[in-house]
């Protein structure tokens, strides 16, 4: 609703004060009432969650009325809770099979390498917010020309600023590992491979965005389930070899295979190419 609305400030504040900051709130509170634990950190997550989604429910539940569910609504929908299902699998399958595979310290030195190597996809997630409402009114509307110079401006936009943010942290990357211990610098390459694939996330833009909103829903989630079934194997057959980096590798080659993918059928459906003649 806030997105559709393009209530994008009053989305991110609610997201951030009753979402974020309040995870830290509670994970201190309970840290200090009971332990540092695991149990303590899901509590104040789900806690927060649940504050979160009834301020959101207050603030706009005047809309609710308005909204019908339908028969094609559902028919739509499914394909996409099963593409975000699938989507979610991928990107925590690797750290789920290092925990089998190798050890929790190996996991943990993966978390914090993947997790650097991913910062560039914050402003993607934040393009994301406000993006697919809009791709939806132009597509239906066939305003095809104002979408696809929308779309080709946020790809560039988002390949120029995330690369020399990745190539600053490859640069520094044992520096910034260094931060956490003298153990996490084992994982140098985790960020190596897992920014080029990030690298080839952003530099396509909302691809897979703009497949859902222009009613491929079931493409969209014919591409997430192929990927996650291509990172789950290839973790299989590279973790056993070559530890975290194997799995980082995994994680590149699925990454870039997905939104590659996404690219080619957006560039068939809006008939445009990004990079002049790709």
């Amino acid at each position: 609703i806030y997105r559709v609305k393009q209530n994008i400030k009053e989305f991110f504040m609610v997201k951030i004060l009753a979402g974020f900051l309040l995870i830290l709130i509670l994970c201190w509170v309970f840290f200090n009432l009971y332990d540092v634990s695991y149990l303590s950190i899901i509590n104040a997550t789900y806690i927060s969650i649940g504050l979160s989604l009834i301020l959101y429910f207050i603030k706009q539940r005047n809309m609710f009325g308005e909204f019908f569910i339908t028969r094609e609504v559902i028919i739509y929908s499914l394909p996409l809770m099963v593409g975000s299902m699938m989507w979610l699998i991928m990107n925590n399958i690797d750290m789920i099979m290092i925990g089998k595979m190798l050890n929790k310290q190996e996991v943990a030195i993966y978390s914090v390498s993947s997790n650097i190597a991913t910062f560039p996809a914050i402003l993607l997630v934040v393009l994301n917010t406000v993006f697919p409402p809009i791709v939806a009114k132009l597509y239906h509307d066939q305003e095809f020309e104002k979408l696809r110079n929308l779309y080709k401006l946020s790809a560039r936009s988002l390949a120029i600023i995330s690369s020399i943010i990745i190539f600053i942290m490859v640069i520094f990357r044992k520096s910034i590992l260094g931060c956490f211990g003298p153990e996490f610098i084992k994982g140098e390459y985790v960020i190596i491979y897992r920014g080029i694939g990030q690298l080839i996330n952003a530099s396509v833009g909302s691809v897979w965005y703009i497949v859902s909103m222009t009613g491929r829903s079931k493409i969209n989630m014919i591409g997430k389930i192929t990927a996650a079934s291509i990172n789950t194997i290839l973790n299989f057959l590279f973790i056993p070899f070559l530890g975290i980096t194997g799995a980082a590798i995994a994680s590149m080659i699925a990454v870039g295979f997905v939104n590659i993918l996404g690219y080619l059928i957006v560039r068939k459906i809006l008939n445009v190419k990004v990079y002049g003649i790709v």
